[in-house]
């Protein structure tokens, strides 16, 4: 099974679902930014799933997923979106550039049941 991509500028919010995804089963790799998460992708490899948060320094979450989504070789990817921001019109992301959004706090199982959702729906 491809990882399970998760970019979050918050080190232990990283840890912490990557240890919940390799307890459910999948590889989990892991990056502070936007930027090296494409150069990750540029590099030919292709996650089952991303999990975004939105605000991040430097390359936002709504940044990145626009990168994505921009290039027809990642446009498949299944993403979750998630993020503690209120949502507005400047954080939020396009319409269509993602499955899921999850609010922080969030449960950290429920999380997991929605990238399994996810990943075995674009393995179908």
């Amino acid at each position: 099974m491809d990882p399970v991509l998760v970019l979050d500028d918050e080190p232990v919010i990283r840890f912490v679902i990557c240890e919940a995804l390799r307890d459910a089963g999948f590889e989990a790799q892991d990056t502070a930014s936007g930027q090296a998460a494409l150069q990750w992708l540029a590099q030919g490899l292709r996650p089952a799933a991303v999990v975004v948060d939105l605000l991040m320094p430097g390359m936002s979450g709504r940044e990145f997923l626009e990168m994505l989504r921009g290039d027809p070789r990642w446009f498949s990817i299944p993403v979750v979106v998630v993020t503690g921001a209120e949502l507005s019109a400047e954080v939020y992301p396009a319409e269509g550039s993602y499955q899921q959004l999850v609010q922080k706090p969030f449960d950290l199982h429920e999380l997991v049941r929605v990238v399994e959702g996810l990943v075995s729906i674009s393995e179908a």
